[in-house]
């Protein structure tokens, strides 16, 4: 069987994609990473720090990533992309603690309205079989 073009990106953007989701928030500290640390906010009656990222390279037409911590456990309790012509807000709903690290086990993602409400569920994630393995280099 044969993939056209276009299936071979789709398949390479969504692995590009799951890997990323996988690796946070471990990424975050890339060289490449620029980030700002925003004021506190509430969320869901919980203290949350604010982190801004982007990197080197981006342009005006790249991704905007903006995370929100747990201030207590640290754990990314959502984030919000700014695309070119949407924003979605990404929420974790539940983690993975079988491993060593913790890693996100469901997520939801909302498109936000201009305001910046919900407009609608746009997808619903869910990741798991969990493993690590660790070499000495």
């Amino acid at each position: 069987m044969s993939l056209t073009d276009i299936e071979k990106q789709s398949i390479k953007n969504s692995f590009k994609s799951a890997f990323y989701v996988v690796s946070q928030p471990f990424n975050l500290i890339e060289s490449s990473a620029l980030l700002s640390y925003e004021k506190d906010t509430i969320i869901e009656g919980n203290k949350t720090h604010i982190v801004n990222v982007s990197y080197k390279n981006d342009t005006k037409d790249s991704d905007s990533w903006t995370y929100f911590f747990d201030a207590l456990t640290f754990r990314i309790v959502s984030c919000k992309v700014y695309h070119s012509l949407t924003t979605s807000y990404i929420k974790n709903t539940k983690y993975d603690f079988k491993t060593d690290f913790v890693f996100n086990a469901e997520r939801e993602s909302f498109f936000l309205k201009k305001d910046g409400t919900k407009d609608y569920l746009r997808a619903a994630y869910f990741y798991s079989d969990f493993s690590i393995s660790f070499h000495d280099d």
